[in-house]
């Protein structure tokens, strides 16, 4: 993996996104950016937006663009956004992802009395109205979707779940946490169906000082190893692919890595 050439607005360091057509978006969780050159500079996005941030982008089969935080619609390849915030309003630290029949998921977590509550919201038309969908205790941290229906969704300190059916039904396929277990943050499927996550994990240490790496699982989510030795990223924050086949890693710092891990060319 590359370090790519850091010319970004120095506060570019949260979330990236790239959509079918390789323009790349990225945000300081206030204004969105966009680059058309893989990140070496970037340009603002001249309009204003609601105070409460941004957490992902994703794309849908028409080229429609989505922001999840905030959830915003673009049509235009990122030039100018629309609210889509209407039904899930209560829903905090949200995370996005569309499906290939364009079914629209966003997750993060309700506050149910004096608990919170992962929940992921479904919508089938492009964010018009949604239902929801409680799966148990934590706060969403990430949703992926694979073709076939398949959507999985991570959850910190309540494993990773996954529906089959286009997020009608759900089941627990990692279970957590006990010590040693991973806890996911961003996860990623990429063509071939293999998932990626960067995790933490406290096996061997102390339970409050997390270990992070970079965990690769080839069925399902069921099963995960290191894929990457050696190399430090710190907390990943983003994990996407562009149309050339190449992964890219954001980390916490800011720090935007580029190469081919495995993964095959789309």
């Amino acid at each position: 993996m590359n370090r790519v050439d850091d010319s970004k607005p120095s506060s570019v360091h949260y979330i990236l996104g790239i959509h079918p057509s390789g323009r790349m978006f990225a945000t300081d969780q206030q204004q969105i950016y966009w680059s058309d050159n893989r990140g070496k500079s970037w340009k603002k996005v001249e309009q204003n937006f609601y105070p409460s941030g941004f957490f992902g982008f994703s794309f849908d089969s028409e080229g429609r663009i989505f922001t999840a935080g905030s959830l915003y619609e673009s049509t235009d390849l990122g030039m100018s956004w629309k609210s889509i915030d209407r039904g899930v309003e209560h829903l905090r630290n949200r995370f996005i992802s569309v499906t290939d029949s364009d079914v629209l998921f966003a997750g993060g977590y309700i506050i149910d009395t004096l608990r919170s509550a992962a929940c992921v919201y479904r919508s089938a038309d492009h964010g018009v109205t949604w239902n929801p969908t409680t799966l148990g205790g934590g706060t969403v941290t990430s949703i992926t979707a694979q073709p076939r229906a398949i959507v999985f969704v991570s959850i910190w300190g309540n494993g990773l779940w996954r529906s089959s059916d286009n997020g009608l039904s759900w089941e627990k396929i990692y279970y957590g946490p006990r010590q040693g277990d991973l806890r996911f943050g961003t996860i990623f499927s990429d063509a071939s169906g293999v998932l990626y996550s960067g995790v933490s994990y406290t096996e061997g240490g102390d339970p409050y000082v997390p270990r992070s790496t970079f965990v690769e699982s080839t069925n399902g989510g069921r099963t995960w190893t290191t894929k990457i030795e050696g190399v430090k990223y710190g907390w990943v924050q983003t994990l996407t692919q562009d149309p050339k086949g190449y992964l890219y890693i954001l980390d916490m710092e800011g720090n935007i890595y580029r190469g081919k891990i495995g993964l095959k060319p789309q």
